[in-house]
């Protein structure tokens, strides 16, 4: 070989004949190798734990359960990774409702009112009611933190001032409006809570079998009813329509539900609800990426004039629900409502609600606040010295204040217990008997003779 040995192989590997390395030594002392010195100086190491230093402390923060870069927190309760969380009041493990009030959301407009509908962000809305809406006979509902009201028999809110409507809330953080829209007469809007009775619907499917839309009493997303699809087999669609005369460039806003198939992906439209305006395709609704029909609320923008809006269940070839799933094969629509008119108002913008809290309460109190708009609890009577929610109470005697030292035994204001028997009003005293009340006759002394024999 190289190394002139009969039948020999030649050096090692990176050694010459000689037994020399050839290359450098690694931190293992082996030729040519490749460990190296780890960030801690150890040989083939491979550094610090993730978060430690090469002396193993941690070099991050430590959880409440010593852990370190844990995930462990310390709970409401002061319990390490617990589960107690403040309600919205505040609260530790709380219900919600130790922050409730109501508010009063005041108008002032020039144009009769015939629907409103507005946002309150940042609480809980719990309900609504009251007001002149109320007065009005409008219909008043709420679908999370909006607050919705209109007139199912055409009823109108004066113009003027005044109290709109009073909502109850939880929340301690200061609210505001949000998506404010007055609507006045000329403004349309439909929630089928008295069918299809209230706008030209025309209605229509396509395919042998199918059939119309109807009103739906089980299902709604306000009130107590929505429209819902008419059945229909595979390549068919049940369609409801409505053409409006628009005044002004505004939204069409509405609700609408799915349970039919969907596309897991999200990428494909299989069967569901699509939305047309003047035959011109807006928006196609499926099921969610999970198989979920919640109701859900969109928009969509519309110019002034006169416009066709249509809403179409529609279905492919396909199969009618996912594969293992069940789904109710059909679209639901609910509280639309159209562009606002030339007359209507809408606003954008948050305005913050000022709580102003407060004794509220006239009657019987003494600290009533003409400015409270919410009642904290805090009313107040006056006490018996006529001071504001003083302390002071009347004694058994009546007085004001009283310690009850004016009933000494024998009534409020009266002389306490006399005469020898110790009793209210008693004159009674001891004969010279020493008998109370006797009359002397007990102490008879009786007499005896004594006499002397013989003294001598």
């Amino acid at each position: 070989d190289e190394c002139g040995v009969c039948g020999g192989s030649g050096p090692a590997e990176n050694y010459d004949c000689e037994g020399n390395c050839l290359l450098e030594y690694d931190c293992a002392n082996i030729c040519g190798g490749s460990s190296e010195l780890d960030e801690c100086g150890d040989c083939g190491g491979s550094g610090p734990a993730e978060n430690y230093d090469c002396d193993g402390n941690c070099i991050v923060e430590i959880d409440c359960l010593g852990v370190c870069d844990g995930i462990a927190e310390i709970d409401c309760a002061d319990e390490c990774d617990g589960s107690a969380v403040e309600d919205i009041c505040g609260i530790c493990e709380g219900d919600g409702s130790s922050c409730s009030s109501t508010i009063d959301i005041l108008y002032d407009i020039d144009t009769p009112i015939a629907g409103f509908q507005f946002d309150i962000e940042d609480v809980e809305v719990l309900g609504a009611d009251g007001g002149v809406a109320e007065d009005a006979g409008f219909s008043i509902t709420i679908s999370g933190n909006t607050v919705i009201g209109n007139s199912l028999t055409g009823s109108l809110i004066p113009s003027g001032s005044g109290i709109l409507v009073q909502v109850q809330i939880n929340g301690i953080a200061d609210p505001c409006l949000d998506n404010i829209i007055f609507s006045d007469a000329n403004v349309s809007s439909e929630n089928f809570e008295s069918g299809f009775g209230s706008l030209g619907w025309d209605f229509s499917c396509t395919g042998l079998g199918c059939s119309n839309w109807i009103i739906d009493n089980t299902e709604f997303n306000t009130g107590a009813a929505s429209a819902k699809s008419g059945h229909i087999n595979d390549n068919q669609s049940s369609n409801i329509s409505v053409t409006e005369e628009i005044t002004s460039d505004g939204e069409i806003e509405f609700y609408y539900r799915v349970s039919a198939e969907y596309s897991p992906s999200g990428n494909f439209f299989y069967d569901g609800l699509e939305f047309y305006i003047d035959n011109i395709l807006q928006g196609q609704y499926q099921s969610t990426a999970t198989g979920g029909s919640p109701w859900t609320h969109v928009s969509h923008d519309v110019t002034e004039g006169e416009h066709t809006f249509r809403w179409s269940y529609v279905k492919d070839g396909g199969v009618t629900c996912n594969a293992g799933e069940e789904c109710e094969d059909a679209a639901w629509v609910d509280d639309i409502v159209f562009p606002t008119t030339a007359l209507g108002y809408e606003l954008d913008d948050c305005l913050e609600v000022v709580i102003i809290s407060g004794c509220t309460e006239i009657m019987g109190t003494c600290n009533y606040d003409s400015n409270a708009t919410n009642n904290d609890g805090s009313c107040l009577e006056n006490d018996c010295s006529g001071e504001c929610g003083g302390s002071s109470v009347e004694d058994a005697c009546g007085v004001c204040g009283g310690d009850g030292s004016d009933d000494i035994g024998c009534g409020c204001f009266e002389p306490g217990p006399s005469g020898c028997d110790n009793e209210c009003g008693s004159t009674l005293e001891n004969d010279e008997c020493g008998i109370c009340g006797g009359d002397g006759s007990g102490c008879d002394i009786p007499q005896a003779t004594l006499s002397f024999g013989d003294l001598g």
